[in-house]
């Protein structure tokens, strides 16, 4: 793609109002007004709309930018009381680059913490960060503690989810492919959205657990990075809407691929509509729902794929349902059609995330 079909690409895709309203939230905490910000950026803004307006991804991008550099902290005071200095996540990739595999980039990001941990908190004793574990077919990644004995600030549920959202992500475009989200484990009760979350992560969410966590299949450790300088530099031009602002499609109940998965629901056990039926339910011409798709940088396809193995996640851990009519449910006459796009989709079998999870 040439640099002005990206630059037109970016131009297509929105941000929403919320995410804008909560950088004007977090620059006024820190003291500093809304019309500084916008200045800063080189955004028109008028006090009236307060943040109410959508942005494109370049812009939304520039305004992030320059929000951490009003606030001094790249993570907005997230991780504790130390503040992470702007350009961190550049260094951050710039160190991971060199690994060949999404496992030894894990392992360079953990002595990367590890580092980062010790000019924060000089005197305090600090365990090492396990980037993860394996078991059978899963690993589970590892994030930050709730709390720590570095540090007496509390990093909220909401915060950790955020994160754990933006590491995801960053890991995606690491290795140039999605990657399957197996559950969601987060400390303590829940103080979600869960909805919301829900449909940010595609995932199972768990609560009261030993450690904040990500689980996938372990064979993704072994996917090659694909990545190089040159990608890397476009890459953090707009690495705020890659991180966090596209979470906006996953999260809002009023973009088109919310409404689209609304329509298809969870039970595939019939004919699910087409994209020409999708668009005539949501009353709108089929090359304008695909349009509207590929602004939020998703297939109809890759869609019914999301919904299929949400669904079929569900029905996997609940004990009292046969593979035979799980399968039936997905739309699949066979199990070992199932077994087969199940795998394509997370990177295990059915029995395999049954047994990771405990199920037999």
């Amino acid at each position: 793609m040439k640099v002005v079909d990206a630059e037109h690409a970016m131009k297509q895709l929105q941000v929403g109002p919320d995410y804008i309203r909560n950088l004007v939230e977090l620059v006024r905490s820190q003291g500093t007004s809304a019309d500084s910000l916008f200045a800063a950026a080189g955004l028109d803004y008028d006090p009236a709309d307060d943040g109410g307006i959508p942005l494109d991804a370049a812009s939304y991008s520039r305004l992030y930018g320059e929000a951490i550099k009003l606030a001094g902290d790249e993570c907005f005071g997230f991780l504790g009381p130390g503040r992470i200095p702007y350009g961190t996540l550049g260094i951050l990739c710039e160190y991971l680059l060199p690994a060949h595999t999404l496992g030894e980039a894990l392992h360079r990001a953990s002595r990367f913490f590890d580092w980062m941990q010790k000019l924060q908190h000089r005197s305090a004793e600090l365990q090492a960060h396990v980037p993860y574990t394996v078991s059978e077919d899963v690993a589970t990644l590892y994030f930050i503690k709730q709390s720590s004995s570095a540090s007496s600030v509390f990093v909220t549920q909401r915060a950790i989810a955020s994160g754990l959202s933006s590491w995801h992500n960053l890991l995606c475009w690491l290795i140039g492919q999605p990657i399957p989200l197996l559950e969601v484990q987060f400390q303590g009760r829940c103080q979600l959205d869960e909805s919301k979350y829900r449909r940010i992560f595609k995932a199972p969410l768990s609560y009261q657990q030993a450690h904040n966590t990500c689980r996938i299949s372990a064979a993704t450790l072994e996917a090659p990075v694909s990545h190089s300088q040159e990608s890397l530099e476009e890459f953090l031009r707009l690495a705020p809407y890659y991180l966090v602002g596209q979470c906006e499609r996953d999260s809002s109940e009023y973009s088109i691929s919310s409404k689209v998965k609304q329509l298809l629901g969870d039970d595939f056990s019939g004919k699910s509509p087409g994209i020409d039926k999708t668009a005539k339910l949501l009353s709108i011409p089929p090359r304008a729902l695909r349009k509207g798709l590929e602004r939020e940088g998703i297939s109809f396809q890759a869609l019914k794929d999301e919904a299929r193995l949400e669904a079929a996640i569900r029905h996997l851990r609940d004990r009292g349902q046969s593979l035979e009519e799980i399968a039936a449910h997905i739309g699949y006459e066979e199990v070992a059609a199932f077994d087969r796009a199940f795998k394509k989709w997370s990177g295990l079998s059915p029995q395999q995330y049954r047994e990771q999870i405990g199920m037999d």
